[in-house]
């Protein structure tokens, strides 16, 4: 297996490149192309709430493009963990383009008492690094993976992590990011995500107002916790 392993701020890393069969990406191209839809519902963070397009997904409709994760057992077995595809408590694929800035973030508090995992892909063929696009690992930014198609990133969910901007006007940045945690977390599901009006947090919160003042029609009156995006 053609694994780099590495310690960032104290957690394993494992950057996997050509990670996953030709058969298994013959099916994420079929997925991309012809099944997949997105919402312009997602967000980085609570510092953050710039909306991105993101596709939510069921566990089930991963492992049906995916299968098992061919990684989890090497790593259970090595950092004492025993993540399997029951674990999975969201899974989504982002879509980025030039206009979407980052600042980094941890995908869950520090106060987590269990370990989780995510595993983070880059599923763009034909990506030219000089587009960036790629993934900082770390709080000073310790490790960088470049956007290459078929490389897997596996970390803790407890790890700071940022994505680099993509360059290019005409390119976007395809991620399909699965999370992993045995401990009691909110399970995202795609109906957790909605449809926005601004990639705008304030001017989202005004026209959901005036929609319910002026129609009386939906405006998801309760604040939706965002996706977090990879």
């Amino acid at each position: 297996m053609n694994i780099s392993r590495y310690q960032v701020d104290g957690h394993p890393v494992w950057v996997i490149k050509n990670a996953l069969s030709k058969q298994v990406c013959k099916k994420w191209f079929e997925f991309y192309q012809r099944d997949i839809s997105f919402c312009v519902g997602s967000t980085e963070s609570d510092d953050n709430r710039q909306v991105t397009w993101c596709s939510g997904n069921t566990g089930e409709q991963m492992y049906q493009v995916f299968g098992d994760n061919p990684y989890l057992p090497d790593w259970n077995t090595e950092h004492g963990t025993e993540f399997t595809h029951q674990h999975i408590h969201r899974c989504h694929v982002n879509l980025f383009t030039d206009q979407n800035t980052f600042v980094g973030h941890r995908d869950v508090n520090k106060s987590v008492p269990k370990p989780g995992l995510v595993t983070l892909w880059f599923g763009n063929p034909g990506w030219q690094t000089d587009w960036q696009g790629g993934f900082y690992l770390g709080e000073r930014d310790e490790l960088y993976v470049p956007n290459e198609f078929n490389t897997q990133i596996i970390f803790p969910h407890q790890l700071w992590h940022r994505i680099e901007e993509v360059s290019e006007p005409d390119q976007f940045r395809l991620t399909v990011y699965v999370g992993y945690c045995d401990t009691e977390i909110r399970t995202f599901l795609p109906t957790d995500m909605y449809n926005q009006w601004s990639r705008d947090p304030k001017f989202n919160r005004r026209i959901q107002r005036q929609i319910r003042i002026k129609h009386g029609g939906s405006s998801f009156e309760t604040e939706w916790r965002p996706l977090r995006d990879k």
